[in-house]
């Protein structure tokens, strides 16, 4: 390993439907990312992404963001949870790409936007 290389980015991902297996197959193409961990309520389809990646499948994205030691989140869940979820990884200041449409009301796109802004990511 070279000394003055930066550690990988750590990335997990959240849902594992058909938009993540695009993103997981982009992830391919960053030898400087890392992913670690992926979570999905279908503990079968978790675990079926994770072990493509050597990554960690869990069930509770909550969970997942406490605990992964996570530099990022992808986050490719159904439109209704994005809020809920954003709001939890920008609370542990971890750096998220969100699947569109962000949320599903202009009241929790700006909340989103906020707390993103306050933990700085």
């Amino acid at each position: 390993m070279n000394p003055t290389a930066s550690p990988p980015f750590r990335l997990g991902i959240i849902g594992t439907g058909i938009v993540a297996g695009l993103h997981l197959d982009a992830i391919d193409a960053f030898p400087d990312v890392e992913l670690i961990a992926v979570c999905d309520v279908d503990a079968v389809r978790a675990a079926e992404a994770a072990k493509r990646f050597g990554a960690q499948a869990w069930q509770d994205y909550r969970e997942m963001l406490a605990t992964a030691q996570l530099d990022g989140v992808i986050i490719t869940s159904p439109h209704a949870l994005h809020t809920e979820m954003a709001l939890a990884a920008a609370k542990v200041g971890i750096a998220i790409l969100l699947e569109k449409p962000m949320a599903t009301t202009l009241p929790d796109a700006d909340s989103i936007i906020q707390a993103c802004a306050r933990a700085g990511v």
